[in-house]
């Protein structure tokens, strides 16, 4: 069994919550197309065999639902940011 720790954040709101979670999610795959169909997806992250990817899938999930303004991800080699777009 793997030990998998997550930091706990000292971001204070949801889009930079998930953009870092987005971020760790793409360090691990190096795939834009499966990290975007985590925000989607709920069942691509309930099978995915790594507890890991299954935890932070899960994170980037939730995040997505709870933001409660239109937002903005961007993917670019610079990695990926997300921008509340109005509140």
């Amino acid at each position: 069994m793997k030990t998998i720790f997550i930091k706990k954040s000292s971001r204070k709101n949801p889009a930079s919550e998930l953009e870092h979670y987005l971020n760790l999610a793409y360090e691990l795959v190096r795939d834009y197309k499966f990290v975007s169909d985590l925000m989607k997806d709920k069942e691509l992250i309930l099978s995915q065999p790594d507890e890991e990817i299954k935890m932070i899938g899960a994170m980037i999930y939730l995040l997505c639902k709870s933001i409660n303004s239109d937002y903005e991800v961007t993917f670019s080699e610079n990695g990926i940011s997300v921008e509340i777009v109005r509140q």
